[in-house]
C-alpha cells in the first residue's frame, strides 16, 4: 500500500504546484523534478584512473604497495555518512583493507601516522586536476587557496577535525587496520 500512497501524493502535489504556477509549468516537468534522485552518484572512476597514474601506488591506510588492479578507491569519510566524492576525500586502498574499514572512520592516531601519504596523495591529485581539487578543498576547508604556502597542512587539520566531529555527532566507530602499522 505504501508505494501507492507515495505515488498518489506526488501526483497530487505536482498538480497543485502546476495550478499554483498558473499552469505555466506542466505536470510532467514537475513530476520529473519531484522524483529525481537528489543524492550524488557514488562515482569514483575518475579518481581510480588518476590514482592509476601514480608511480608508487600504496594503500593510504597500511602503506602496502598496491598492484595495478587489486585495489579500491576509499572514501576516507564514508560515503554513507557524507555522500561526498570530493577529491580530498578519496584515496587508493587495498581492497581487503577497504572492506575491513567499511563505514568506520580512521582513528586520529592512524591519520597522524599516515599524514605524509595523505598529503602526498593530495599533492599528486592537485597537480593533475588543480581547478577541481582546490575548488572542492576550498568549499571544505577554511578559505584554502590554490598553491598557498602550507595548504596541505591546513587541509590536513580540517580533514582531521571533520573526522572527529563526524565521529562524535554521528556516533561512528573508529578504525585502524589489523596490521601493526600504527604502533
Amino acid at each position: 500500500m505504501g508505494p501507492w500512497i507515495r505515488e498518489a501524493t506526488i501526483l497530487r502535489w505536482s498538480e497543485l504546484t502546476r495550478d499554483l504556477a498558473r499552469q505555466e509549468i506542466g505536470t510532467g516537468e514537475i513530476l520529473e523534478l519531484l522524483i529525481r534522485d537528489s543524492s550524488p552518484a557514488r562515482n569514483v572512476q575518475d579518481s581510480r584512473g588518476l590514482f592509476g597514474e601514480m608511480e608508487s601506488l600504496e594503500c593510504v591506510w597500511t602503506g602496502d604497495r598496491l598492484g595495478r588492479r587489486a585495489w579500491d578507491v576509499d572514501h576516507a569519510i564514508a560515503y554513507s555518512l557524507w555522500h561526498n566524492n570530493d577529491l580530498w576525500n578519496l584515496f587508493p586502498a587495498a581492497s581487503s583493507t577497504n572492506r575491513n574499514k567499511r563505514d568506520r572512520l580512521p582513528t586520529r592516531r592512524l591519520l597522524d601516522h599516515r599524514r605524509e601519504t595523505i598529503q602526498e596523495t593530495w599533492e599528486f591529485v592537485s597537480s593533475k586536476w588543480p581547478a577541481r581539487f582546490f575548488h572542492e578543498a576550498k568549499l571544505f576547508g577554511d578559505a584554502l587557496d590554490a598553491g598557498a604556502k602550507g595548504w596541505p597542512e591546513r587541509l590536513f587539520r580540517s580533514f582531521c577535525e571533520a573526522m572527529e566531529i563526524t565521529a562524535l555527532q554521528r556516533g561512528v566507530e573508529r578504525w585502524e587496520p589489523e596490521k601493526k602499522q600504527c604502533a
